[in-house]
Parts: C-alpha cells; sequence; structure tokens
C-alpha cells in the first residue's frame, strides 16, 4: 500500500469542497481532493446537448444577492455567464380547459395564474410575517415546544387553517403545497417541516431567483479552473474516479484508505459527501467508514435526510405549451383530489429553457425516488409515460419520445449521491445538532462540510459554497494555530476577485 502525504484531505469535489480547497490552498496548505466520479461540481452538473448547455442538476441561483455565484457571474462580464432573472411565473393549467378555444384558454390560464401568485405570496408572507415568527419562535431555539408549535404552524397552513386568522382553505393551497413541497423541498408537503420552510426560497419577490445562461455546473467548474492549474504554485491535487471507504485518527494523523488500495495521510481532512451518503449502510458502495463515528451521529444524520428531485430533460422540437421562456407549467390540483392525485400530476414543466425548445420535466418526491430504475429501459419508465400523459391533459397535443430527445437524471439512484439535497424529518426537525462542535468535528481532526451543514442557505450550491469556506478557516484555527483572512473567497463581493479572467473564460476545462 502507497502512502502520500498532504496537509488537508478534502473528500468530495462539490461546492463545498471546492470552496474549502481554494481557502486552505490561499493559506499554502498542501490539499488532495478525493472525488468518486469523473469531474468536479457534484450535484451542480451542465451537460451539452443539442446545442444547448443544459443542467442536470441544479439550476437556480437561489436568493438573490446572498448567492456568492450571482456576483461572480456579474463579475465575470462574459456573456457566455450572463445571468438572467426569473420571476416565478407559475402557470398552473385546469386540465378542464384543454379543449376550449385558445384565447379562452390563455386568458384563463393567465388569471389562474395571478390568483395562484397572490395566494402564494400570501402564504409566504404568514410564514415570514409577524404571525409566522409568532407562531414558530426561533427555529434554533432549543425549546422543543418552540419547534413543534412551529410544525403545527406549517402543517395547519398547508391544510387551510391558519390559526391566527381563522380563514378558510383556499383553492389553490393544495397547488402551493406541491409548489413549495415536491418542487422546492423534494418531499411531499405532508412530510414538509419547520426547517424545509427556513430553507425554502421564500420572497423570491425581494430576492429573485436568476439562472446562468452556460449552466449553473459550467459557472461552478468556471469558478474552480485554476485551483489545479500546474502551473501555478501549489495547485490542488484532484483524484478523481476514487472512493474512501475508511478515514481514522492515528497518532494525530489522518489516514484515509481508498477503494484502490491507496492510503493518504494528512494533519486533518473534510468530509463533504451528502447526507445520503452519510445515512447509507455498510452494504452501499459509497458507505465510508468513519472512525469516532457513534450511533448518536447516525441518529443526526438520519434527522436530516436527502430529498429526492429529478429532471427529465425533453428536446420537443417545439413550442408545446406556447406560454413563453421560463414558466413553470404545472397541473392544478383539485382540492377533492388526496395526495395520490398529487403523485399522479405532480410535474414541474419548466417551458423553452432559454429561448430553446428545450422542456425541463421536473419532478420531487416520491416520483424522483423512481424516476431511474436500472431494470427498466427509459422510455418503458412509468414516470416518463406520465410526462407524456401530462403534456396531452395540459395542451391536447401527442407528444413522441425516444432515445434521441430525452435525458433523465438519477440522483436518488446515484450510489454517491443518494439523494438531490438535504431535508429535514417533520417528525424530529432536528438541524443544528449538525451545527455544534459535538457533531462537526470528530476526534478534533475530521471536519464536514456541505449544503446540509449551512445555517440558512441549506439546499443550495451556495450555501454548500459557504459551509465548505467557513469549515476550512475552523480547521485553520484549530489544527494549524492560522487565524483565517476574512476578506476573501467566502464573502459575496470578494469571490469573484480571487480569478483571473483569461481571454478563452468561455472554454471551461472539462479534463478537471
Amino acid at each position: 500500500m502507497t502512502t502520500t502525504n498532504y496537509d488537508v484531505i478534502i473528500v468530495g469535489a462539490g461546492a463545498a469542497g471546492l470552496a474549502a480547497a481554494r481557502v486552505l490552498q490561499r493559506h499554502g496548505k498542501k490539499v488532495a481532493i478525493v472525488e468518486a466520479s469523473s469531474s468536479i461540481g457534484g450535484r451542480a452538473k451542465t451537460i451539452e446537448a443539442w446545442g444547448h448547455n443544459c443542467d442536470l442538476g441544479a439550476h437556480w441561483l437561489h436568493y438573490g444577492t446572498r448567492n456568492v455565484f450571482l456576483h461572480y457571474a456579474n463579475a465575470l462580464s462574459d456573456s457566455n455567464y450572463e445571468l438572467i432573472q426569473l420571476n416565478d411565473d407559475y402557470m398552473p393549467f385546469d386540465v378542464e380547459n384543454v379543449n376550449l378555444h385558445s384565447d379562452s384558454r390563455v386568458s384563463i390560464l393567465n388569471q389562474d395564474a395571478s390568483n395562484f401568485k397572490q395566494r402564494l405570496r400570501h402564504v409566504e408572507n404568514i410564514f415570514a410575517g409577524d404571525v409566522g415568527f409568532r407562531a414558530a419562535g426561533n427555529y434554533f431555539s432549543t425549546n422543543s415546544q418552540h419547534r413543534l408549535l412551529s410544525q403545527f404552524y406549517v402543517n395547519s397552513v398547508l391544510h387551510g387553517y391558519e390559526p391566527d386568522l381563522q380563514s378558510a382553505k383556499d383553492e389553490w393551497d393544495d397547488s402551493i403545497g406541491l409548489v413549495i413541497g415536491n418542487f422546492d423541498m423534494g418531499k411531499e408537503w405532508s412530510r414538509y417541516s419547520n426547517s424545509d420552510y427556513q430553507s425554502s426560497p421564500w420572497n423570491t419577490e425581494y430576492n429573485p431567483d436568476h439562472v446562468c445562461k452556460n449552466g449553473y455546473g459550467n459557472l461552478l467548474k468556471r469558478s474552480a479552473i485554476d485551483l489545479f492549474d500546474g502551473t501555478k504554485v501549489n495547485p490542488v491535487k484532484l483524484i478523481k474516479q476514487t472512493v474512501v471507504k475508511i478515514i481514522d485518527v492515528r497518532n494525530d494523523q489522518v489516514k484515509v484508505i481508498t477503494n484502490k488500495n491507496e492510503e493518504l495521510q494528512a494533519e486533518s481532512c473534510i468530509v463533504t459527501v451528502s447526507n445520503g451518503v452519510h445515512n447509507s449502510g455498510p452494504s452501499s458502495v459509497s458507505h465510508i467508514k468513519i472512525g469516532g463515528w457513534t450511533d448518536r451521529h447516525t441518529e443526526i444524520y438520519q434527522n436530516v435526510p436527502m430529498g429526492h428531485y429529478g429532471r427529465v430533460i425533453l428536446n420537443l422540437g417545439q413550442d408545446i405549451f406556447e406560454i413563453g421562456e421560463h414558466k413553470y407549467a404545472f397541473i392544478k390540483i383539485n382540492n377533492n383530489s388526496n395526495e395520490l392525485q398529487a403523485l399522479t400530476d405532480g410535474i414541474l414543466f419548466i417551458t423553452n429553457v432559454f429561448g430553446s425548445n428545450i422542456v425541463y420535466a421536473d419532478v420531487g418526491g416520491m416520483l424522483a425516488e423512481n424516476l431511474v430504475d436500472k431494470n427498466i429501459p427509459l422510455l418503458e419508465n412509468k414516470i416518463i409515460q406520465k410526462i407524456q400523459v401530462s403534456i396531452k391533459k395540459m395542451t391536447g397535443k401527442d407528444i413522441s419520445l425516444n432515445k434521441n430527445n430525452i435525458i433523465s437524471t438519477g440522483w436518488s439512484k446515484n450510489p454517491f449521491t443518494l439523494g438531490s439535497f438535504a431535508s429535514a424529518n417533520p417528525k424530529t426537525d432536528d438541524r443544528e445538532h449538525l451545527f455544534s462542535d459535538e457533531f462537526s468535528v470528530i476526534n478534533d481532526r475530521i471536519f464536514f462540510a456541505g449544503e446540509a451543514h449551512h445555517k440558512t442557505d441549506w439546499a443550495t450550491v451556495s450555501g454548500a459554497h459557504q459551509s465548505g469556506c467557513k469549515t476550512a478557516q475552523e480547521l485553520l484555527e484549530k489544527i494549524f494555530r492560522i487565524t483565517a483572512l476574512k476578506d476573501n473567497c467566502y464573502t459575496n463581493r470578494h469571490l469573484a476577485n480571487e480569478y483571473d479572467k483569461p481571454n478563452d473564460c468561455k472554454y471551461l476545462n472539462d479534463s478537471i
């Protein structure tokens, strides 16, 4: 067994791992990133298909100016990384209107969209305003009664009963439950928790979402391109297609053993894998045996499982919905329905992505968990068939799908993600332990970072980035007694200044 020495080993080359590597590199540390897949970026992945850049994973730059990558993209001044601001244009299709004349159908659809948005804003304001705070109390309080009361409040609103307002259930509430449950957090709204709505990108009217013309995955790659530049001093070592199997501390050194029977040694280690991997059992190919991991660690991570979100990318060759670019089209859920109908019709169509005839068909919750089944050909998958049925119900048009015009993701079945982003168990709703000293570091040497570890922006790429920076700073102070620079790459407005802007920046280095 060969042994290679570093100052710090990072497990995972997603946003958190890349951010941590930059902070450590800036402070002169020899860093290696061990990545199980063939490329960097984690769940932010963009591919080229049919002449367009398509996001297989993260698509939205959430939280407006709070998002570090918004400032980075704007500072690039490169049209390939142009950002487009979205307006949350949800378009609820009432299938009973499909046979109406097109002008009448469009008029009703626009009015329904206005009514839906008005109710959605009302629910957001309840959660975010005085009424919500009175019910929720302080989420990070140790008073369990506060959390239970807040959880009661969330469920009450979603089931049409507002404790302080005594208002009746609105006709749009089931559809809103679909949007903020399945589509925002990757779970059915009956499994929605207080922590989930704390994380959801509320008030997008004031902090609008954006999308990157070149793809979020490509933007993340572009931000990290110089980390591995061998012509510069102290490049980060990227070890791809290598799975970490054991992490342990021996004689004040961290030992990392991979599936290739290689041993890496360092002063410290940062683990940035998904909570899905942390929650996987010993039989999983991605399972990591971590020295010092206890049953209590397992319990804490199981309280923050993964949400499930999937995407089917369709090249339909025509403007099938005829409602414009980047609209969110879905079938209105009738109040008389039950959750089964939401599961059946719960598909969010993102129309005319970047002005093309490409449509994203997004699914959340149980639908996404079953999106990819290796034992079933993709075109025979029942969810793919549901997409065809849904489009027929919404537009009256038949579409033809074949292996040449469809691409599907499978984050929930990918053994190195086992889900899309962190969620929370509504029965326990216990995230704050992830941030405590007891569970954020093991044996004073093994640190943890990732989107699940950010207190407010979890389930986002920006949150993962900020978590990686913060963890690297803590590591520098605890292990190397170095006070980390406070104005470097982790702050929103300074990130872009950390990178050179080569003339060929539109060409991403896909070899890394």
